[in-house]
């Protein structure tokens, strides 16, 4: 989403949700270019098989004496 005053008229005028808000000023083309690496990791972690086996990570073990 553009900060420029013009972009938040438009969007609402086309029923249009941004997906990135960065305040960015630097014309239509620069928040487009931003997006893309970004839908690219979320790709990534979205097919990958994190689970908590794979990474390493122990099972949840409740501490005695903090509350």
């Amino acid at each position: 989403m553009s900060r420029e005053p013009a972009a938040l008229r438009i969007m609402e005028e086309l029923h249009f949700s941004p997906i990135l808000h960065a305040d960015m000023a630097l014309g239509e083309g620069a928040g487009a270019v931003a997006l893309f690496p970004l839908l690219d990791m979320a790709l990534c972690v979205y097919r990958g098989t994190h689970t908590f086996d794979a990474l390493g990570i122990g099972a949840y073990t409740r501490q005695e004496g903090t509350k």
